[in-house]
Order: C-alpha cells, then sequence, then structure tokens
C-alpha cells in the first residue's frame, strides 16, 4: 500500500506532469438509494490538458483546482451538474452529480437531491505489454 501511494504522489508530481497518468479506480455508484458493487475501472488524468478522463461515466471532466494534496473537478452544463475530487495522497476519489435545477435548489439554500454519487479508489496503472 505504501509503494501504491508513493508511486502515485511520483506520478502526480510536478516533474512528472507533462504525460497524462493511467489511472484503475475500483467504484461504486449510487442512485436513488443503490449503490452498486465496487467495480474496476480506468482513467486517465491530464493535469497539462487539465481533464480527468473517466469512461464509465463516459465523459472527461474539467480539472478546476489542484494543490499538493488534492485535485477538484467540476463541470457545469445544461443537463447536470457534476463535481468531485481525488485525493493525490490516498487515491481517494468522490463525484456527485445533480440536475441544474437541484444545483439551484442547493445554492438557494433548499432542499436538493443528487442524481448520483461515485467513491472509491485509484492508483497508478501500468501498460501491460
Amino acid at each position: 500500500m505504501q509503494l501504491r501511494l508513493a508511486l502515485l504522489l511520483a506520478l502526480l508530481s510536478s516533474s512528472a506532469l507533462a504525460q497524462p497518468v493511467s489511472l484503475v479506480c475500483s467504484v461504486s455508484i449510487s442512485t436513488q438509494g443503490v449503490t452498486t458493487e465496487p467495480a474496476t475501472s480506468g482513467a486517465l488524468l491530464d493535469l497539462d490538458g487539465r481533464r480527468f478522463v473517466v469512461p464509465v461515466l463516459q465523459r472527461a471532466l474539467p480539472i478546476v483546482k489542484v494543490n499538493e494534496t488534492m485535485l477538484w473537478f467540476e463541470t457545469d452544463t445544461n443537463e447536470a451538474y457534476t463535481t468531485g475530487t481525488l485525493d493525490r495522497l490516498s487515491g481517494k476519489i468522490s463525484l456527485v452529480s445533480m440536475t441544474p435545477e437541484e444545483k439551484r435548489k442547493m445554492y438557494a439554500g433548499k432542499s436538493s437531491h443528487l442524481d448520483w454519487t461515485m467513491g472509491g479508489r485509484c492508483a497508478p496503472g501500468g501498460q501491460l505489454f
């Protein structure tokens, strides 16, 4: 575990920013009170391009903020508002999504509901051959 975290930190350090980083993520998705069993999915973290490509979600999320320990993602479209984080030290990933109407309710201090949440852990992936 320590080695995996050290490798993740090394890959995400400023010296390794030139190339996108392949990640292997074990995630569960919850929607309408039902949570899936953890599933493994690949992802691509492109710090130079400021995007996090999540094939299981069929989208790329813009990276809006980066510091030494955390990455933040956020996208706001006519269809959905999606935001989340990736902890650069532990690999913990957390994403949430809601409709634009639910986002307006949330910012107005009213009760709102999420369409789905995704949580899990990511680690650096390696090339098989």
